[in-house]
């Protein structure tokens, strides 16, 4: 088994791509211990299923626990290199968010300082506007200028037959 070689100054995307390769690896072993239990229990049962071996009961039941042990174990081990693959990914878009939140508040500063000002005195200019509308608009709006839309309509009872 290779050890790494002292301090190595690798990028982020060098050290998923070693992580992903590391899933890989733990994926084909389980795959190829799968392959000889499958292999175990098909040389058990027999290439007709009539148990050549002539097994006890016993030795049947044993057989069925190791295979079922076999994939709770594989099971267990497929569920944690999700979990790894899931906090890989996890790493990877928590960093590419940052990276791009770091980039547009860069491109915030250099950029907005003379366009927040310029924001700031539009939107103190829009709200004296806005205030001054609505003090047109409420001046309107008293039951005067309605035209007594809001009093309540009496209806005739006169009926032509």
């Amino acid at each position: 088994m290779n050890m790494p070689e002292g301090p190595n100054h690798t990028s982020r995307q060098e050290v998923i791509d070693h992580l992903l390769e590391s899933i890989i690896h733990e994926e084909m072993a389980l795959a190829n211990l799968l392959n000889a239990g499958a292999s175990k229990i098909h040389a058990f049962i027999g290439n007709e299923y009539n148990f050549p071996t002539h097994p006890s009961n016993q030795e049947i039941i044993t057989m069925n626990k190791s295979a079922l042990h076999l994939l709770r174990t594989a099971v267990m081990k497929d569920w944690y290199l999700l979990n790894k693959l899931e906090e890989i990914f996890a790493f990877d878009e928590r960093q590419m968010s940052s990276h791009s939140h770091n980039l547009f508040n860069n491109e915030l500063d250099e950029n907005s300082n003379g366009d927040i000002n310029e924001l700031q005195e539009t939107q103190s200019n829009e709200e004296g506007s806005t205030l001054q509308g609505d003090k047109e608009l409420s001046d309107e709006s008293t039951p005067e200028n309605l035209g007594g839309q809001d009093e309540p309509q009496e209806l005739s009872d006169d009926r032509s037959e």
